[in-house]
């Protein structure tokens, strides 16, 4: 039995839970209504971050904080390869000092990140360059 559930939502992957049709299926739930089924946990699973997402993007704009807050976890947490500035603007600005210090460490991270893969793309350019480049002649000819 599995079951993932989007805090405070009634969204939800279950696997051969009590109310699931068929075992063997990886149901996602709205409330009591299925409205998915997947072969294989891989699918489902990707079906439910995609719909977490969604409920995720759409809470950021709340007028309720604990959703926004909720939301901008969730996406910093769950997400952190695509960073979502929205999300990252809520922690810094109505987070606890936690969030804040989580946010600065994620930047630092996404910053060593490109300046890793800029350095890379540098030395391979440089490698390039140096492979293409004529060997030197001597004034006087070659020897």
């Amino acid at each position: 039995m599995e079951r993932w559930l989007i805090e405070g939502t009634e969204v939800a992957l279950e696997y051969q839970t009590q109310r699931t049709p068929t075992s063997g299926k990886y149901y996602l739930y709205r409330g009591e209504q299925v409205i998915g089924g997947y072969e294989d946990r891989a699918a489902g699973l990707a079906a439910y971050r995609r719909l977490r997402h969604e409920v995720w993007l759409g809470w950021l704009s709340s007028s309720d904080p604990k959703l926004r807050l909720t939301a901008a976890r969730g996406l910093c947490q769950h997400e952190p390869e695509t960073p979502n500035q929205q999300a990252i603007a809520v922690l810094w600005r109505e987070g606890t000092e936690r969030d804040r210090i989580a946010v600065r460490t994620e930047l630092a991270r996404l910053e060593g990140a490109r300046l890793r893969a800029a350095a890379a793309a540098a030395e391979v350019a440089d490698s390039a360059s140096t492979a293409a480049a004529p060997a030197a002649v001597s004034p006087s000819g070659p020897r």
